[in-house]
């Protein structure tokens, strides 16, 4: 079902009962919100990069500090076609999907990929900010946002189609779009996904974000491998391979689940 609502700035909420994901979760409900069917790549920060985008020169190279592949850079750079996006992207144990993003980056004749471990990812992102590029424009680490306007507003237009029982799962990196959908939702929760250290600064500093033992990648590949084997949906392992994890961990609590599907180009993942 495709929601529609001018707050949205043409792109609708695409919202799918998932009956066989809750049947193997063991859960009563799911509903999916399709993040990663938007135009443009999807994802998560599609909606927020959608009015940033509108308000930056396209004549300025773009700079975006985050992981190998990244979701932001992916997104603006369809976004922006005309305009240079310059990823900094730190490498990170993604297996097969990093893979994946890196040669879809790859592809788009506008984007530079400058990957490597996170210190000397670090380094050449500040030493192009404060030296050589001065003049260029710079996102916030991950194209993080401090309030994400646009994911309040999907939030309230969701609510108006929507149970208010419905407890609201989402992966978080970057950003907080937890924090977000809680302007709204009295039950959300954000599943933490960076790197050890990164979660535990996040679990600390988060009011809503759980997950702080993250599961080995290759379990995370084996449980959307079992989800696309048993209803046919393809889900990425990185982001939300943590989030069906944590689901299956608290099934006995979460009874009615809004999944938000928030990674771009998911279904086009090979999970076989």
């Amino acid at each position: 079902m495709l929601v529609d609502h001018p707050s949205l700035e043409g792109l609708p909420l695409q919202l799918e009962p998932a009956p066989q994901l809750a049947r193997w979760l063991g859960l009563d409900e799911v509903l999916l919100v399709r993040e990663d069917q938007l135009p443009g790549g999807g994802g998560k920060k599609r909606r927020s990069l959608d009015t940033l985008a509108a308000g930056l020169d396209p004549r300025r190279p773009v700079h975006v500090l985050s992981y190998a592949g990244s979701h932001s850079a992916y997104t603006l750079a369809r976004l922006l076609p005309d305009t240079e996006i310059v990823s900094h992207g730190k490498y990170y144990r993604g297996g097969g999907y990093q893979r994946l993003m890196v040669q879809r980056l790859r592809r788009l004749p506008n984007v530079i990929q400058r990957n490597g471990p996170l210190f000397t990812t670090l380094l050449d992102f500040l030493w192009h900010k404060y030296v050589t590029r001065r003049s260029d424009t710079y996102l916030p680490p991950g194209g993080a946002l401090k309030r994400d306007e646009a994911y309040v507003r999907a939030a309230r237009v969701l609510a108006e189609h929507i149970d208010p029982g419905y407890h609201h799962v989402v992966p978080l990196a970057s950003g907080n779009m937890a924090a977000a959908l809680a302007e709204v939702f009295p039950l959300v929760t954000g599943v933490l996904t960076q790197p050890w250290y990164i979660r535990l600064v996040l679990w600390l500093r988060l009011r809503r974000a759980k997950g702080l033992r993250l599961p080995p990648l290759a379990e995370r590949e084996r449980l959307v491998r079992q989800v696309f084997s048993e209803t046919g949906l393809p889900l990425d392992p990185v982001f939300m391979g943590a989030v069906l994890s944590y689901v299956i961990k608290e099934s006995s609590r979460l009874r009615r689940v809004c999944l938000w599907v928030t990674c771009p180009a998911a279904q086009q993942f090979h999970v076989g």
